[in-house]
């Protein structure tokens, strides 16, 4: 059939490949379009799962500076005790401290070890509550031991000769304190505390006893005198002890220290340089701390009950002890001149360490205060 000039046949399909084109178009919008839904959906997630985390690392900084900061002030508070819990309100949140016993470290509890916990707590205004916790040991310290103590019966810096033989003496470092009224007592000594080679007899070893009987590991006696702790120069002077009696003469001044009670010690302070040698008999007897600057003989039945400190050497003789602990020698700590050898003559004397005595003595030169101490390298924090 001919057609006008111009004119195109009618083709049917050439219409439908047109709609088809087009639909295709629309589904490809559409897949697009829920891509980028997708995509903002998701992004939106990983911004609030940030910001949320964000918020979680706020508030778990925050917990930690409250339990640090909790656990520094707990054991800021006293430097003497250690409280067994604590709590803590700040405008960020709260703590709390416990104090835990771990272990005690001597028979009489005087020193123990603690582990000290501190949680911290904080409530972020997007809800939730965010805790940390930190802890450290502490070694709490009660104090009371006496800043001084015997490590023997008998301790001579200058050395010791028993000059009366085997049956002259007793020197005992074993313990003769009463138990039931003496927390100490068993506290078993050295008999005799010496430098190298500083123990000498006409008999043998056998009139001392203790835990060992005898001590001379000291290479010196001016090294032995220094381990014992105790400040010469200031006792003498009058500024590391209170006297409560000075003899200048133990004829005229020597005070009656008979009839005291179990737990008056008193300080006497003989304060004798010349004669070299002062003799202190039975009517001298007594208890407490004895201070003496010079040399000592000790005769006619003299006994103490307590400690006696002295700068020289002493002689004993005629019944004399000390039951308690005697210290020779002193005067090498002030003067660096070593002291001539202490000497044990005849008469059944006795020399036998108590704790008690001993204990009661020394306090007079003053007792440890109680401490608390942070042990260092122990902080750690708890995930």
């Amino acid at each position: 059939m001919h057609r006008p000039h111009g004119e195109q046949a009618f083709d049917p399909d050439r219409k439908r490949g047109a709609k088809g084109e087009d639909g295709a178009a629309l589904t490809i919008v559409l897949v697009a379009l829920v891509g980028l839904t997708a995509l903002a959906v998701a992004g939106m997630l990983l911004t609030e799962t940030e910001l949320r985390q964000s918020q979680n690392a706020q508030a778990s900084v925050r917990a930690f500076y409250l339990a640090d900061a909790a656990l520094n002030d707990f054991l800021g508070v006293s430097d003497t005790l250690i409280a067994p819990s604590g709590s803590y309100t700040s405008p960020d949140g709260t703590a709390t401290v416990q104090a835990t016993q771990l272990v005690i470290l001597n028979p009489d509890s005087s020193m123990i070890l603690y582990g000290v916990t501190a949680v911290g707590s904080h409530a972020p205004a997007e809800g939730g509550v965010a805790t940390r916790t930190v802890s450290r040991l502490v070694l709490w310290d009660g104090g009371g031991r006496n800043k001084v103590s015997a490590p023997g019966a008998i301790t001579s810096t200058g050395g010791l000769r028993n000059s009366g033989g085997i049956d002259s003496a007793s020197v005992s470092g074993l313990d003769v304190a009463d138990p039931s009224t003496c927390p100490s007592a068993g506290s078993d000594v050295p008999g005799v505390t010496v430098p190298e080679d500083g123990y000498s007899t006409n008999g043998d070893t056998s009139i001392v006893s203790g835990n060992p009987p005898i001590e001379d590991s000291y290479p010196t006696g001016l090294e032995l005198a220094q381990s014992l702790g105790i400040d010469w120069g200031d006792i003498v002077g009058g500024t590391g002890v209170s006297f409560d009696y000075v003899v200048n003469s133990i004829k005229d001044d020597f005070p009656n220290l008979s009839g005291l009670g179990p737990d008056d010690f008193p300080v006497t302070f003989v304060d004798l340089s010349a004669p070299s040698k002062n003799k202190l008999a039975a009517k001298e007897s007594g208890q407490g701390l004895l201070i003496a600057t010079g040399d000592i003989e000790l005769s006619g039945e003299f006994h103490w009950d307590g400690v006696m400190l002295v700068g020289g050497r002493l002689e004993a003789s005629g019944g004399t002890g000390v039951t308690g602990a005697l210290v020779t020698g002193l005067n090498v700590l002030t003067t660096g001149i070593p002291a001539d050898t202490t000497d044990l003559g005849h008469g059944g004397l006795q020399f036998l360490f108590n704790s008690c005595y001993a204990h009661k003595a020394f306090k007079n030169l003053g007792v440890t205060p109680p401490v608390v101490a942070e042990e260092p390298g122990t902080w750690t924090e708890t995930m």
